[in-house]
């Protein structure tokens, strides 16, 4: 409707696919030895709901289950707000949410934030390019297990409800001390088609 939204997920809520927080979202199809422990692990269903539009501004609230692996079955109940502003050509999203493990807390399950958020530029009447950043962590020793992504991109509404982009990012661009040395050295580069029903 025009104040909610569900949807099913494989990535950060309120964030771009190319944050894929936590380790790959969806189909992973690199095998074992590129990180894919499984082909298919995850997923979340939930729903936002819009509170407030008024003058640019709207405000929703955000409500998801969240299998953060299926095999074993870490569920967590992630909770958060939605916020953007617009005021063409700029707008400004964040979707700042708190992550609350629900079962196998002994094994890491734990509390975790996630606070995405996108600067986007109309730069023409179908090009719009963007900057995704934002802070990601657990709470437990949140100094040494935060990560923060910074993405650039690009949106082309090929034609009317079909958007398609590409966005390259560094999903690591700072991180706290228990990240890998090589974290800098990651780098993804997404390819995406949106469709809406008008």
């Amino acid at each position: 409707t025009n104040e909610l939204e569900v949807f099913v997920s494989h990535f950060t809520a309120g964030g771009s696919p190319a944050f894929q927080v936590g380790g790959p979202g969806g189909l992973c199809l690199g095998g074992e030895e590129r990180g894919c422990a499984k082909l298919y692990n995850n997923v979340a269903i939930g729903g936002q709901y819009s509170l407030l539009k008024n003058a640019g501004v709207e405000l929703s609230g955000l409500l998801a289950a969240d299998l953060r692996s299926l095999d074993p079955m870490h569920l967590a109940v992630d909770v958060g707000v939605g916020f953007k502003y617009a005021a063409a050509p700029v707008s400004v999203k964040a979707t700042p949410q708190i992550g609350i493990g629900v079962t196998k807390r002994s094994e890491g399950n734990k509390e975790g934030i996630a606070v995405p958020v996108q600067i986007a530029f109309q730069a023409a009447p179908q090009i719009a390019v963007f900057l995704d950043s934002g802070i990601f962590g657990n709470l437990d020793k949140f100094g040494d297990s935060y990560i923060v992504p910074v993405g650039i991109g690009g949106n082309f509404l090929a034609m009317p409800g079909l958007d398609v982009g590409i966005e390259f990012m560094l999903p690591m661009i700072a991180a706290g001390m228990s990240s890998k040395p090589e974290a800098m050295d990651t780098r993804t580069l997404m390819l995406y088609a949106a469709w809406r029903n008008q």
